[in-house]
This record gives structure tokens, sequence and C-alpha cells, in this order.
């Protein structure tokens, strides 16, 4: 059965290239990307053409797509085929429309553990969460740490309103609260990609062309750019920092004036202890 969404989620699903029949399971996340908002370093216009576009001014980079919406897309490929990974080894794993019930009966266990003074949360019904969710714990430790945390501080917090109230914890605000949790720590926490040269592929961008519009490393806009009406083209300089090790990734930190982003510097220290005593930023 396909959940009801509305008209914006409907449209949000077709751009993240989910299908209403097969992806049941993660249509929620387009409910979400329908309503996200625009980061603060873009910005919306209207372009020549009349249709909405955005600017990010450290990067110039120019788009009709909603950033965000590559960032909902690829957290939904990848919810995709964790849910296929798990069909293969588990032909009775729950479908979509059975996530609500199966977790209202890990809610239960959680209280009842509350109920008899014990501590919440087990291996056991973390790990069965985590499948209902889509969450590999055997990759997504910190995720899978997010999710322990928040489930037994609503399973407490649950326990002590239906003590002194007799209302019953809602399975429904719990599922929405680890979904949120999901999204910040997938999608709206994670850091852009670097923006790479059009020419070399391997290399990050360090302009963009005023005229062809594209980014170029300094040594791609050299070699495109070396005659003709290309050598008269202007350039603006493109602000980002890429990692030494991992030109894809931004960098966190700098050492020797060599930047790293953050498994960039574990392997780099692995390799050379002594730059862990180096100043870090």
């Amino acid at each position: 059965m396909v959940p009801d969404l509305s008209q914006s989620a409907l449209a949000a699903a077709q751009r993240l290239g989910l299908d209403l029949e097969k992806d049941t399971s993660i249509l929620w996340l387009a409910e979400h990307a329908a309503s996200v908002s625009l980061p603060d370093d873009w910005v919306e216009f209207l372009d020549d053409e009349g249709r909405v576009a955005y600017y990010q001014a450290k990067t110039k980079r120019v788009t009709r797509h909603h950033p965000m919406q590559e960032r909902y897309r690829r957290y939904a490929m990848r919810l995709r085929r964790i849910r296929e990974r798990q069909v293969e080894c588990n032909r009775s794993l729950p479908l979509a429309t059975k996530v609500r019930p199966h977790m209202a009966l890990i809610l239960n266990e959680l209280l009842n553990r509350c109920n008899r003074e014990l501590p919440p949360m087990t291996p056991e019904l973390l790990e069965r969460a985590a499948i209902l969710l889509g969450i590999d714990t055997a990759v997504d430790f910190a995720l899978t740490t997010k999710l322990k945390s928040a489930m037994e501080l609503f399973a407490e917090d649950q326990y002590d309103i239906s003590v002194a109230t007799g209302v019953k914890a809602d399975v429904d605000s719990l599922l929405k609260m680890l979904r949120e949790e999901q999204v910040k720590h997938e999608v709206l926490e994670k850091t852009e990609g670097v923006v790479m040269c059009s020419e070399f592929e391997d290399r990050p961008a360090a302009v963009k062309c005023e005229q062809c519009m594209d980014m170029f490393s300094l040594e791609g806009f050299a070699k495109t750019h070396v005659s003709g009406k290309r050598k008269s083209h202007t350039t603006l300089k493109v602000e980002q920092l890429a990692c030494s090790i991992y030109a894809h990734e931004l960098a966190t930190c700098e050492v020797d004036d060599v930047y790293y982003c953050d498994r960039g510097y574990e392997e780099a220290i692995a390799r050379n202890p002594r730059l862990r005593c180096k100043h870090r930023i």
C-alpha cells in the first residue's frame, strides 16, 4: 500500500528518485525533504528565464536544484541499498507497513524494563530498532550511539509521564524523533563535498570562469584557456580547502601548511605520529 503523501512530498519523492511502491519504507524521507530550509550560505533568486535558481557565494556555484536535494538523494539511495541487503539476508524482514507496530513492540519492551528498574535498552532491542530504521550498526557507530541514547531517554520520560498521568507512550512521536535524528546526522549536518575541476576530475576547483561558467583547478584553467577567445576570459576565486589526501573531501585541519580531512589526518598521523604534536585547527 502506498503511504498517503502530500503533493509537495510526492514531488520531492520524484526528485529523489524514489519509487512509490518499491520504496515505501523510505518515503518518510520525502516528507522531510519537501520542507527543508535553504542553507545559510545559499541564496535563492530568479534567473534570466524567470526560473528559481540558487547561488553560493564562496564556491560561486549556481544551480536550479535545491542545494540540499543531492544530500537527500544520496541518503535515500543509501537507505535503499541497506533495505535490499536486509531483504536478501532475511526474507521475513518487516515491510514498511509493519515498521510502526514493530517499533511499538520495542517501545513496550523498553517501558517494561523501566518498570522493572532495569536499563531500558539491550543490544537486541537496539539492533531490532536499527533494522527498522535502516541503520547499519556495524558501520554507523555514531548514529547507533545517538539512537540508543534517544530511545533510552524517550522511554524513561514516557514511563514517568505514564505513571504520573496514565497517558500511554506514543510510538508515532518516537518514530518522528528518531527519523529527525537520522536526517540531522546523515543529511543536515553532513559537510558539502569539494567542487571539482571540470577538466581534471581528480583536482579541486580553484577558480570559476566568468564566461564559461565552469569550475577549474589552476592547471585546468590554464590548459583550456591557452589560446583563442578563451585566453581573455576572467576568473573568480573559489573559496574551499580540500584535503591533501582525499581531494573530494573538505579539509578540517591544517598541519605544517598541509590540509587534511578527519580521515586524512588520521592516516597521516598513523604514518608519522609526530604530526599529532603539531598545531591543528
